[in-house]
């Protein structure tokens, strides 16, 4: 009897201390527990008109406060519980999930504040002047202009909007923007330019803003002095849907 003690014991403890230690365990000090863990933030933002991706949850196992990573497979809870976007408000989503034995889970939540973007009001469709100057070297600086329509949308982030799109040189951008009082911030990635700069202002009407950029192009090496006029034609409703129920 004493010899089948002898060798199912370390068997045990193996198993209970994870995929890679070799060391055996105190097991009177051993701990372990599987929990419902928030993927992301426990109070999270969401701004209107922009579709929220609820991030989740898992059931993870702890071993002394440590998570035990020797499963590859993830367990994702169940959620209950939505985000409407288009309404203003507070959104509870509740996340359930039963242990290895079936006995349910402490389950966890996620409150998310729909919130709205301040940048909202410049959503529609614009007409656009576009003039650029291309310096190349020592040759003649070349001045090129035309219209184009872009349109405005909201976005992710405080004061943030999309602008579909932006001319820089020869080629169209599709940055992500932000709006501080009448200044904007822009940012776009592009693969054709060494570095660029773009910057905006917003007019004291609201209805047209600015964009001025500068980038350099790789190859071949030019500089492009950009001005962008947005000139709003539609207005794009921002406004909340009415809940009817």
């Amino acid at each position: 009897m004493s010899i089948l003690k002898t060798h199912i014991i370390p068997l045990v403890l193996i198993s209970l201390m994870g995929c890679d230690n070799t060391e055996s365990p105190d097991v009177s000090a051993y701990k372990s527990y599987t929990a419902i863990v928030l993927e992301g933030e426990k109070v999270d933002t969401a701004f209107m008109f922009v579709s929220y991706a609820d991030r989740g949850a898992t059931v993870n196992t702890y071993t002394n406060g440590i998570i035990d990573k020797c499963s590859e497979l993830v367990i994702w809870a169940n959620v209950s519980g939505s985000v409407n976007t288009n309404i203003p408000g507070t959104y509870i989503l509740s996340y359930t999930a039963d242990d290895s034995l079936g006995v349910p889970l402490a389950p966890a939540s996620r409150t998310v504040h729909v919130v709205e973007n301040s940048s909202n009001f410049l959503s529609g469709v614009y007409k656009v002047a576009f003039t650029c100057t291309a310096i190349s070297g020592s040759d003649k600086p070349i001045v090129t202009s035309e219209n184009y329509t872009a349109v405005v949308n909201p976005a992710n982030g405080k004061g943030h909007f999309q602008l579909l799109p932006l001319n820089i040189g020869p080629e169209q951008v599709i940055p992500q923007a932000s709006l501080n009082g009448n200044t904007m911030s822009v940012g776009f990635f592009s693969a054709n330019y060494a570095s660029f700069e773009s910057t905006g202002t917003l007019s004291p009407s609201k209805n047209t803003f600015t964009i001025e950029s500068w980038a350099q192009r790789h190859y071949p090496s030019t500089n492009f002095y950009c001005k962008n006029v947005y000139s709003k034609l539609i207005t794009i409703k921002t406004e909340p849907v009415v809940d009817k129920k």
